[in-house]
């Protein structure tokens, strides 16, 4: 059986074109990283826009501008990496509404929450075998199942615009 990274590209493009459209609404998820995306051009893509919405000039609430967005990109070397001018174009447009935004900023949060727990496990198995020192074993436990179990319960919160 051939295990997948846990991720969903659907609801990765929803949020980011949500985003895009609707600046405002990225106060509504104060707890969104790039961490939350697991394709590195969406995590690039997202931490442009959140560039934007918390940057010195209001952001339109009619959304992000896409050409001023695409030329910052291309004069950072990145927007070949993020899938060029159409990938932006196609994020845009993804989602025609942000009635899912909620729910699929809940997935991005429950699919991260798998990657540290793979990621935690995968650590404490290298601990297990490297060391006897049970403190260095629990103290390498204690953060990340604290954190994972913050993802999957909504205790963690902050704001992310001005």
């Amino acid at each position: 059986m051939q295990e997948t990274t846990p991720h969903s590209v659907g609801c990765e493009k929803s949020v980011l074109s949500t985003m895009l459209q609707e600046p405002h609404r990225a106060d509504d998820v104060a707890q969104l990283t790039e961490d939350h995306f697991y394709l590195l051009g969406h995590k690039t893509i997202f931490r442009y826009i959140m560039r934007e919405i918390q940057g010195p000039n209001p952001v339109n609430p009619d959304g992000v501008d896409i050409t001023l967005l695409c030329q910052q990109l291309n004069e950072d070397g990145e927007l070949h990496r993020v899938g060029g001018p159409s990938t932006l174009a196609d994020l845009f447009t993804y989602s025609p509404s942000p009635f899912h935004f909620p729910k699929h900023v809940e997935e991005l949060t429950r699919f991260l929450a798998y990657r540290k727990a793979i990621q935690a496990a995968d650590q404490i198995r290298g601990l297990a075998y490297q060391t006897e020192d049970v403190s260095e074993i629990l103290s390498a436990t204690s953060e990340p199942i604290t954190e994972i179990q913050d993802l999957l319960t909504g205790a963690s919160g902050r704001s992310m615009s001005k």
